[in-house]
């Protein structure tokens, strides 16, 4: 029997299993064209690579579609970091002399292996968008930059790194690995800013700096970019920036950045992440751009372990008005934007004026801070008529989310509305009862007579870390999923 004469299905069939059930599929792609373009589609959708790999990928693709790409995880490895510390911590705690000492020899560390970073990251981005200028902008196509040190998962064994279309491998396998107490000076190192350093206080770069961003070819074959959070090494923003300024064609983007752990150092990383990102995001994003997720992750070890830290770190994170003020302004221009840990909803909407009208926006996910257990009632139903005010300026808007959740409790206020219908939900650890504002203001937002109000108490169920809590709120594109599962695995490991 030819091949051509079976049905089309049956041939669908046959290649799935042979694709699925053969590690080295490769073999049968001389078999006939129509397996060649199957098992081509299939070994070059998601690639792994590296720096290195370059070279070699773009000579294997150099006969072959490159719009066979859908997906790479492309991984910067960077010298292993020393994470020895000779300084007596416990003088350092208590002795303000030795902590700037300490602090003093921390530094010049940190700066010859930040420059020799640096190097490397250039050299590797610089590689990656050389090879994928030469990809038509033809669907979508994915790119996951992670930047790591071997040496960071063999001292925090819960560090893992894994790409982002990892499936779900079921039930959760916890270890211990006693990193629960950290010194400071290594988790220092570890988040150390060394992702393009070489600005000024304004976030102007250097001249070398600048030319290096300026000879880039463009990748617009890129539309989805993550820059995931578990690169523990910082972006500057002002990177983040010029970075974006090379994919033309993004249409969705999502970072995840960790919170500073240094609570008194907050402030000032947020003025300026604010002046060189934030307030001129709206501006700079590329002109496909519908998809903005920001998530900030935090880990209540890391806080604890900080040089002079204080011992009870706060519950909250101190948002920034400039920097929530620059998010507003650019969600005028998104279809779709969530924004976790790293604003208020309170606060944003106060940054919001009110004559902006947002025309685009479809689905709108960010957190609050009043949404806890202990707050008094009538002010979590106010924080939802203030959202509800907000939204009425949002004609298109189909979804909105204010969401808050970390070790302990967990809570969603969820806005639904289809053609005929609107719904809203209160989801939380703890009961709630929304009044006749609350429901009479959405309805105003809806424009329905009738208004389905729901009411979902989560029982007694351990809320473990910020990361369970966003699975058991049932919260979607708030951040990578494979992020989630790390974060939660993470904070288990450490916690036995």
């Amino acid at each position: 029997m030819r091949w051509k004469s079976l049905p089309s299905e049956i041939r669908a069939m046959i290649l799935e299993i042979l694709i699925n059930s053969h590690t080295k599929s490769a073999q049968y792609a001389s078999v006939c064209k129509e397996w060649q373009d199957a098992i081509e589609r299939h070994n070059f959708h998601s690639l792994n690579l590296k720096p290195q790999d370059v070279l070699t990928i773009t000579n294997i693709m150099a006969k072959r579609d490159l719009c066979l790409m859908k997906y790479i995880w492309y991984s910067i490895e960077l010298p292993p970091c020393n994470y020895a510390f000779s300084r007596d911590i416990g003088r350092i705690q208590r002795d303000p002399n030795e902590f700037v000492r300490g602090c003093e020899e921390l530094f010049v560390e940190y700066k010859a292996e930040s420059q020799a970073a640096q190097a490397i990251v250039e050299d590797g981005i610089c590689a990656m968008l050389r090879f994928l200028n030469g990809r038509p902008h033809d669907g979508d196509m994915t790119l996951d930059i992670n930047i790591y040190s071997p040496s960071d998962s063999e001292r925090f064994k819960h560090i893992r790194y894994e790409p982002a279309n990892t499936l779900d491998p079921g039930p959760m396998q916890v270890a211990s690995h006693g990193d629960a107490d950290i010194p400071a000076q290594a988790l220092m190192k570890l988040f150390a800013p060394t992702v393009f350093h070489n600005c000024d206080s304004t976030g102007s770069t250097s001249n070398g700096v600048y030319k290096f961003w300026n000879t880039l070819p463009q990748a617009s074959c890129v539309t989805h970019l993550l820059l995931r959070r578990q690169t523990r090494r910082q972006w500057q923003t002002h990177a983040l920036r010029q970075l974006l300024a090379q994919f033309p064609n993004l249409k969705e983007l999502c970072v995840e950045p960790w919170r500073e752990s240094m609570e008194a150092a907050q402030p000032l990383f947020d003025k300026y992440n604010a002046a060189t990102f934030f307030k001129p995001l709206k501006s700079s994003m590329p002109d496909q751009l519908k998809r903005l997720t920001i998530f900030e992750d935090f880990n209540e070890s890391y806080m604890i372990s900080r040089i002079n830290a204080p011992p009870n770190p706060r519950h909250d994170r101190i948002t920034s008005i400039p920097l929530m003020r620059g998010l507003a302004e650019a969600s005028l221009v998104l279809q779709h934007l969530s924004a976790a840990f790293i604003v208020n909803a309170c606060q944003f909407w106060k940054v919001c004026k009110a004559n902006w009208v947002w025309e685009q926006l479809l689905t709108l996910t960010l957190t609050s801070q009043a949404l806890w257990p202990d707050n008094h009632p009538k002010n979590i139903n106010d924080a939802i008529v203030e959202a509800a005010q907000v939204a009425k300026n949002m004609p298109k808007l189909q979804t909105m989310q204010i969401w808050n959740g970390r070790k302990g409790y967990a809570a969603v206020y969820r806005y639904e509305k289809g053609c005929h219908w609107a719904k809203i939900t209160w989801r939380a650890t703890w009961d709630l009862t929304l009044n006749e504002a609350a429901i009479a203001e959405w309805q105003k937002v809806a424009k329905v007579i009738v208004i389905n109000c729901e009411n979902e108490l989560l029982g007694p169920v351990p809320i473990r870390s910020h990361g369970e809590a966003v699975t058991v709120l049932g919260l979607e594109n708030v951040a990578c999923p494979v992020s989630i599962r790390q974060i939660h695995r993470e904070h288990l490991e450490m916690a036995n």
